[in-house]
């Protein structure tokens, strides 16, 4: 394959650079559409570093392909010329507040991620809208978005297990929905630019490495972090929380950490009145004395 290291583009007639558009490693191929006449908000290096290319790969497992008129790309994993991503068909747009990217998968494919939700672990592919904006969503109703964006996908196919990234930090929709013979994912996004890293797998835990060694590994946490937590929203007083932690202790559940969310808040000024030898007491020692 002859890599692309930079490319024109035309579509909502305009003009725009594709760049870079060849592996960045064996298993990685990023793809970022930019405006090259104006400037457009895109993720700081200070919260999102890039990962730096390697030398170029002469064994790349999935490859960049594009249709100049109408301007059109897909990735195809090369061991099976299998098309994992294809907009053709598809126009994009690229306007300074509605970008549109939409590609082709297999009928009912088997998509997972777009988080954080409370939709299926699977995601539905019949007239689904995964919205990705961070909210607290009171009561998490089914089908909502909540608290953290994160805007990678997995797809599962016989063949292998592939992912996509979308570097790209402003509101969105995803749009999941089977069309006659096929399903199509769909983003919709209300500003900045195209950047997306596409990820080979072709195994479920190859693919998770692959997106740590791009976005990072995971901060390491406490220790006690790792035990059993609880935590509800609604919490009438102390007297409430302390009962909880002492039924924990009575059926023999260790409980590491007790957490009373934001109703806190409502009445925190009883919680610093109270001595702690009473909350140590009313918790039946599962704190430990200063």
């Amino acid at each position: 394959m002859k890599p692309v290291s930079s490319l024109w583009v035309f579509f909502t007639r305009q003009r725009f650079l594709l760049t870079p558009a060849s592996p960045s490693s064996d298993t990685r191929i990023h793809v970022k559409i930019t405006d090259p006449d104006n400037s457009r908000y895109q993720v700081p290096e200070s919260v999102f570093p890039r990962p730096s290319s390697e030398s170029p790969s002469y064994h790349p497992k999935i490859e960049f392909k594009y249709t100049e008129s109408p301007f059109s790309f897909s990735i195809v994993r090369k061991s099976n010329n299998e098309v994992l991503f294809d907009t053709a068909g598809f126009p994009i747009i690229f306007e300074p507040q509605y970008l549109r990217v939409k590609t082709s998968l297999p009928l009912n494919a088997n998509i997972y991620g777009l988080g954080e939700h409370t939709e299926s672990f699977r995601l539905p592919t019949q007239n689904t809208t995964r919205t990705l904006w961070s909210r607290d969503s009171y009561g998490v109703p089914p089908g909502s978005n909540l608290y953290g964006v994160h805007p990678i996908y997995l797809e599962h196919r016989t063949t292998g297990t592939h992912g996509v990234f979308f570097l790209n930090s402003n509101g969105m929709d995803i749009k999941l929905r089977n069309d006659g013979d096929r399903t199509t994912l769909e983003y919709n996004v209300i500003g900045g630019i195209l950047d997306f890293y596409f990820l080979a797998g072709p195994s479920p835990i190859e693919v998770a490495q692959q997106y740590a060694a791009l976005a990072g590994l995971p901060a390491e946490v406490p220790y006690w972090s790792l035990g059993l937590h609880q935590c509800r929203y609604g919490y009438q007083n102390y007297v409430e929380v302390s009962q909880v932690i002492s039924n924990y202790s009575i059926a023999g559940i260790p409980l590491e950490t007790m957490w009373t969310d934001s109703t806190c808040a409502f009445w925190w000024t009883a919680l610093v009145l109270i001595p702690r030898s009473r909350l140590y007491v009313r918790a039946s020692g599962i704190y430990s004395r200063p």
